[in-house]
């Protein structure tokens, strides 16, 4: 490992070799992903393209895109908050703990917008940081939801005047309808 570091340290530079290294960790998850969006696409489809005699292309532009598409964006999603070496079992269990077990494998397109909000805050939780500031994060959850998402650390909750107070916010920021008093 460390003579492709420094063979792609020759060939890039110093500037460039965090970048290639971030996509060369991150890669895997991704093609993981996407194949199994290629493998998601649905038979009876390809059987009607057949029947219909689209072209390679139409195939690609009409059925295979619309199936992995949902996978790529969640992989690179993931990727996005992920440092280092990206733990698949470890997210696999991180997600277990907020969302039911029928819907692990389900594309995110696919899911309620409740179980949506609780992807997107375990992705934010997912970054390793002290602080998260949030804008209105846990409407819809109830408060062991709201515990679990937060992990112990400290939580800024940004709410609008009159909205539901959070015991375990550790500061509140309260807005007046967005004026200025």
């Amino acid at each position: 490992m460390v003579s492709f570091v420094i063979t792609l340290l020759i060939w890039v530079g110093n500037q460039a070799l965090t970048i290639y290294l971030s996509f060369l960790i991150v890669l895997p998850l991704i093609y993981t992903n996407t194949l199994a969006g290629f493998l998601n696409v649905d038979p009876e489809m390809l059987e009607m393209a057949e029947t219909f005699r689209l072209s390679r292309w139409k195939k690609f532009l009409y059925i295979y895109r619309p199936s992995f598409m949902p996978f790529l964006i969640s992989s690179c999603r993931v990727a996005l908050v992920c440092e280092g070496k990206v733990d698949e079992k470890q997210l696999a269990e991180e997600l277990s703990q907020i969302l039911p077990p029928n819907s692990l494998h389900q594309p995110i397109s696919q899911l309620s917008g409740g179980m949506k909000r609780r992807v997107a805050l375990a992705r934010a939780m997912h970054y390793p940081c002290r602080m998260i500031v949030l804008d209105e994060p846990f409407i819809g959850l109830d408060q062991n939801m709201r515990l679990e998402l937060r992990r112990g650390r400290g939580l800024l909750r940004a709410a609008q005047l009159g909205g539901d107070p959070d015991p375990h916010a550790d500061a509140r920021a309260v807005s007046s309808g967005g004026a200025h008093p």
